[in-house]
């Protein structure tokens, strides 16, 4: 009679696992392809999304751009530049509670963002707390800027400025003004600006000093010349 045990492939074994494995791995690598794809082309239409809410807020269509910053952002949530853009847009569109919410979550990420400091001391401005405004433009000053980070911080303190001299704290102004002249580069674009704003603080000593900063750099400026005159 012949002997029907089944005999274990012993020899096959390690193949059959070796194939198992590879099949495996390539079923793994093939899912990661789809994953990855599928998230680039959710990144590609958040970013097709914020480029129309940006045309739309610079028509001023602030409803529409909050619906297409919204709708990038459910296709990319984590985005910094998509959030500060919406919180951006909802201050400008008198959504200040909601604004503001989305801000301080912004600058608990990023504390020293100065794009974000500088949106949260216009906000500021809206709410007129004064304290905050100069606290959040002094954050936007000193802090860290992705690009252009001389002629941002500069144009952050020539607006802190203007802000100080529009709601009537000319003291402030004056004292913003001094620091901010001491630290300006010797640009007469910056300078000029800086000696229209003593003028308009009513510090004329200074603004005088400026203009004649202006022409020892330019000696044909006329504004300057005017200024100084």
């Amino acid at each position: 009679m012949h002997d029907l045990t089944l005999k274990p492939l012993t020899g096959r074994t390690p193949m059959v696992i070796a194939g198992l494995t590879i099949f495996a791995i390539l079923g793994f690598l093939g899912v990661g392809r789809l994953v990855n794809r599928f998230q680039e082309q959710q990144k590609a239409l958040a970013r097709h999304l914020y480029q129309r809410g940006l045309a739309e807020q610079q028509n001023s269509q602030l409803y529409l751009a909050l619906q297409h910053f919204r709708a990038a952002l459910g296709y990319d949530p984590e985005n910094f530049q998509y959030q500060l853009s919406l919180a951006r847009t909802l201050r400008d569109s008198g959504r200040v509670d909601e604004a503001e919410a989305y801000l301080i979550r912004l600058w608990e990420r990023s504390p020293q963002n100065g794009a974000v400091n500088l949106a949260l001391g216009r906000l500021a401005v809206r709410q007129t707390r004064i304290d905050k405004v100069i606290q959040y433009y002094h954050n936007a000053i000193y802090g860290v800027w992705d690009s252009n980070a001389e002629q941002s911080r500069v144009n952050a303190w020539f607006e802190l400025v203007r802000v100080l001299l529009r709601l009537d704290f000319r003291p402030q102004a004056q004292a913003e003004l001094i620091a901010l002249s001491v630290s300006l580069p010797p640009k007469p674009e910056f300078l000029m600006q800086a000696a229209d704003l003593f003028a308009q603080a009513q510090d004329y000593d200074h603004a005088l000093a400026e203009y004649r900063r202006v022409l020892q750099i330019d000696h044909i400026n006329a504004n300057a010349a005017v200024g100084a005159g």
